[in-house]
Parts: C-alpha cells; sequence; structure tokens
C-alpha cells in the first residue's frame, strides 16, 4: 500500500485529555509521483463486478522514531449499491472531538459538512456521498482540505493533495 510519509519539524501529536491530537498536518507528494492510487477487491465467484476506489493515505514518522503511523486516509469509489454514484471514506485521527463540526473543502470551493459515524482502534470513520459534480471539481483542483476540532477545541487541518486524483478515480470507475 503506498503512503506519504509526513516528516514535520514541528511535533504534530500533543498528548491531551488522554488522546492525541493534530496541531496541523501537510502532505507534499514528490513532484513526480502522484498522491493517489487505485486498490480493487478479488471477488470470490466471477458474478460479483470487481470493485475499485481511488484512495490517499497519509502517514507520519515522528523525528527520531523508526515506526510509521496513519494520519489520515480517504478512499473514493463507485459501489454498486449506490447505483453509480461516488461514495467516499475518510479515516481520521483518534483524538478528535466527535460533537463539533467537521468540514472538507476541494480547493478553494465552500466546505462541505461531515460526521464521523463511529471510532475503533484504526482511526474514527466518515462516510461521504458525493454528487459527480464534486468529483469533477476534484479532478481540477490541487487540494482537499479536511478540518476537524481536537479534544481541545483547536482545530486542526489536514490538507491533501489531488495530484494523481483524475487518473485515479477514472481508473476506479473502470
Amino acid at each position: 500500500m503506498k503512503s506519504l510519509i509526513i516528516r514535520i519539524v514541528l511535533p504534530v501529536l500533543l498528548l491531551a485529555s488522554g488522546g492525541y491530537c493534530l496541531t496541523q498536518a501537510m502532505a507534499a507528494a514528490p513532484a513526480a509521483k502522484a498522491a493517489w492510487d487505485v486498490r480493487c477487491d478479488t471477488p470470490k465467484d466471477k458474478k460479483t463486478p470487481k470493485t475499485c476506489e481511488a484512495y490517499q493515505q497519509l502517514s507520519i514518522q515522528q523525528k527520531g522514531q523508526k515506526t510509521v503511523s496513519r494520519l489520515a486516509e480517504m478512499a473514493i469509489g463507485y459501489p454498486a449499491e449506490k447505483k453509480g454514484k461516488p461514495r467516499g471514506v475518510l479515516i481520521l485521527p483518534l483524538g478528535i472531538a466527535l460533537d463539533s463540526p467537521m468540514t472538507l473543502a476541494i480547493g478553494e470551493q465552500k466546505p462541505l459538512t461531515f460526521r464521523v459515524r463511529y471510532c475503533e482502534r484504526q482511526g474514527c470513520f466518515a462516510y461521504l456521498n458525493f454528487e459527480q459534480a464534486q468529483i469533477d471539481l476534484m479532478k481540477k483542483a490541487d487540494k482537499l482540505k479536511v478540518t476537524v476540532s481536537a479534544m481541545t477545541g483547536k482545530n486542526i487541518s489536514i490538507i491533501m493533495s489531488l495530484k494523481g486524483f483524475g487518473s485515479a478515480i477514472d481508473k476506479a470507475k473502470g
């Protein structure tokens, strides 16, 4: 699985209220490398259609640490049960305030509001139903900005590059 490693000079994670809170993270893909990739399931029978999704995973490696942890992940696909409508999942880090508004801004557009459905050890999961016009906008934009609140009340911005998104989502759609 591809991942982008974010190396931050200042500490990114703060221990607060028994959980980790992000202050801010920004990912920059190497110039020649797309930030988005495609992954597909492998159906056990030939009657079930193959489903693919475009995804990006942001990982963090703190200075002096060997371990790499997932910071955030976003995947968008066209599941059969949604009848061709794009649907996404956003996995956010633990330690975010679930009762605060969460937004996703495509480029410089007005942010979309969303809610986290549940949290588990791997992170907090939000499901997003997109309109095709929003997917088309993502193909043209250079970044996504996800804004959530930490348990301390401080806003957290996670910037995701859209480099390679258009190609990846077109492959995922088939």
